[in-house]
């Protein structure tokens, strides 16, 4: 067997794990699209991945099947994440591990639906527009340990965060708002529930909240607990208490600046920096953040 028969037929084999989650023709456009988008070195837009196929007369459907196609994104999030379960590194010191974070893609057309606007403060260059049209995703990847190895992100399963006034319609109506750590607590449990034992989820600490540490180490009654481990940055809730913001003088963009106390209780959020000695997460559960109780 050639080494080209043993990676197509090896491919193959990873893309009928994901049949169940489709009909048969939208499995079909399913796998050119996801064999397109393994080919295709530059941007994976619908042009890229036919001519990377190939099959330039097929514009027209893969458009179709990605602008209107429907499948059951549950069964494609359980199929990928058992798939990279069996990965190397996928357990660390008996931790399924998981990383969460949001991040925008830049869109330019102001006519392409879910978009919102953002300053993006960081462009230094002169001729980039200060505010950008952009995607605004919450994504969940496992991280993979690797000897003497930065670790490897696998993306796994992700959400489009939406304003209130964004909001598109469902089956049952106007789909409920939820801001992006409720969609990182969901990712989070979601990965849970899929895979049993000990998870650990990897966090900016921009996520080092109440709304998302609470509910993942003391969760509801049936729901699985996920530990935490999160960057202590020194503006970080955990890390001291914040005081009134200096104002900002007039006509500049940007965020307020805050002055922090260290070594406070950021009160605010019902976060410490460090368990009490009666604290029953005391012990290590989590190597960086305690709830407050």
């Amino acid at each position: 067997m050639t080494e080209a028969t043993l990676t197509w037929s090896t491919w193959q084999a990873l893309l009928q794990a994901f049949a169940w989650a489709f009909t048969r023709p939208g499995f079909r456009r399913f796998a050119e699209w996801i064999t397109a988008m393994a080919l295709n070195v530059e941007e994976h837009t619908i042009t890229q991945s036919v001519l990377a196929l190939e099959q330039p007369a097929a514009w027209r459907a893969l458009e179709s099947f990605a602008e209107y196609g429907a499948w059951h994104e549950d069964r494609v999030t359980w199929a990928l994440t058992r798939l990279i379960a069996s990965a190397p590194g996928r357990t660390w010191h008996g931790y399924q591990v998981s990383g969460v974070d949001d991040t925008k893609v830049h869109r330019c057309s102001p006519h392409v639906w879910g978009t919102c606007t953002f300053h993006e403060y960081t462009a230094r260059c002169p001729n980039r527009a200060p505010t950008v049209r952009a995607h605004n995703w919450v994504v969940l990847g496992a991280l993979l340990h690797e000897p003497e190895k930065p670790g490897w992100f696998l993306p796994i399963s992700g959400r489009l965060y939406f304003r209130k006034s964004q909001l598109p319609l469902g089956p049952e109506g106007i789909v409920a708002f939820r801001t992006k750590c409720e969609l990182a607590v969901e990712l989070l449990r979601e990965q849970a529930r899929i895979i049993k034992g000990k998870h650990l989820a990897v966090v900016d600490g921009g996520y080092a909240l109440a709304s998302v540490v609470r509910p993942l180490v003391r969760p509801e009654a049936g729901a699985p607990r996920v530990d935490v481990l999160t960057r202590l940055r020194r503006d970080a809730r955990l890390y001291a208490l914040p005081l009134p913001p200096e104002r900002r003088p007039k006509g500049k963009r940007g965020p307020k600046r805050t002055k922090w106390v260290e070594g406070e209780v950021a009160a605010r959020d019902g976060l410490r920096l460090r368990p009490a000695a009666d604290d029953p997460l005391e012990g290590g559960h989590l190597p960086v953040a305690g709830v407050g109780a």
